[in-house]
């Protein structure tokens, strides 16, 4: 059988027969190709020139269908080709919420422009084509520092961290935006500290903040590390509120007060620096059997300090 195809196809004439016949098929099917012919066509829709001040909330689960007069070679062209068409979000007419129209039919020149060069819109389907459009809103909002900071002993930190910037600008529907009301960091975690603090680190993107823009992604953290020492001095305190006028004697007189200051900040700290009081109305209204010695007054520097005694004996004097 091969043999006797193969017979075939050595013979001049079939070969010459079966030339012109290809040449005859290919110019039948290229004639065919070249006429017109009209047909609907499905176009998927995207949404175009949005608004600046708006955002396209979900992509349209649209379909168009326009009926056109094209050649076989564009409607080839069509074939396989992805079928998609623009239309303008700037011609969108509000319906409510956040839902808006466009009028398919008032986009045939703009439709025309999109596709091929010899095609002719005949006919588009007149149905409103619906998209979901939202306000873009921006909002500044604080930023957390989250940490695990340990110092080395007789190491803290001087005044407080310092975050660059503390706040960022996000932006986004209205309705997302609303829900935010901070960004955190991720952890810094730094362990037995004694020099001062200059990191950068990144902000913390949970899922309602993948929903807007934000301007920055990292943060500066510093702060000024410094030596404390403990001292202590014996400070005399002040009763007040003692509205009657009541002589009242204190067991002990004095109290011994207990803090931490920044070893550079040592010669600037002396006792008179210090107010420290005893409300004896606080004691008479919670009815207490003793007064609270509480300090009012200190120095900067100082911020770790307790009292000894914590309580403070008394009698009243008639």
């Amino acid at each position: 059988m091969k043999s006797k195809l193969q017979n075939v196809l050595n013979n001049y004439k079939i070969r010459v027969f079966l030339f012109f016949l290809m040449i005859s098929l290919g110019s039948l099917f290229l004639n065919k190709l070249s006429k017109e012919y009209k047909t609907m066509i499905q176009f998927e829709v995207i949404v175009d020139n949005i608004p600046t001040d708006k955002i396209l909330l979900k992509k349209p689960d649209e379909f168009i269908s326009i009926f056109v007069k094209a050649s076989g070679f564009n409607l080839i062209g069509y074939k396989i080709m992805s079928k998609k068409i623009k239309v303008n979000a700037s011609k969108a007419i509000f319906v409510k919420n956040t839902t808006y129209k466009i009028n398919s039919n008032h986009l045939i020149e703009e439709f025309q422009n999109q596709l091929y060069t010899d095609t002719e819109i005949i006919e588009v389907q007149n149905k409103p084509i619906f998209i979901e459009l939202g306000k873009i809103v921006a909002k500044k909002i604080p930023v957390l520092l989250k940490s695990n900071i340990t110092y080395e002993k007789g190491y803290k930190i001087k005044g407080s961290i310092k975050l660059k910037p503390d706040s960022i600008t996000i932006f986004g529907p209205e309705d997302k935006i609303a829900k935010i009301s901070n960004i955190e960091t991720n952890r810094l975690v730094l362990k037995k500290i004694y020099k001062n603090i200059d990191e950068i680190i990144n902000l913390k993107i949970t899922d309602d903040l993948k929903e807007v823009s934000i301007l920055e992604n990292k943060i500066s953290v510093t702060a000024d590390i410094e030596k404390f020492t403990e001292l202590s001095f014996i400070v005399p305190f002040k009763i007040i509120n003692n509205y009657k006028n009541q002589t009242i004697e204190t067991f002990p007189s004095k109290v011994k007060l207990v803090f931490q200051v920044e070893l550079s900040e040592i010669s600037n700290i002396n006792q008179e620096n210090f107010v420290i009081v005893c409300d004896f109305e606080n004691t008479i209204k919670n009815k207490l059997p003793y007064l609270v010695p509480k300090v009012i007054e200190k120095p900067k520097s100082v911020n770790s300090y307790h009292i000894v005694p914590s309580k403070i004996d008394f009698i009243i004097r008639k």
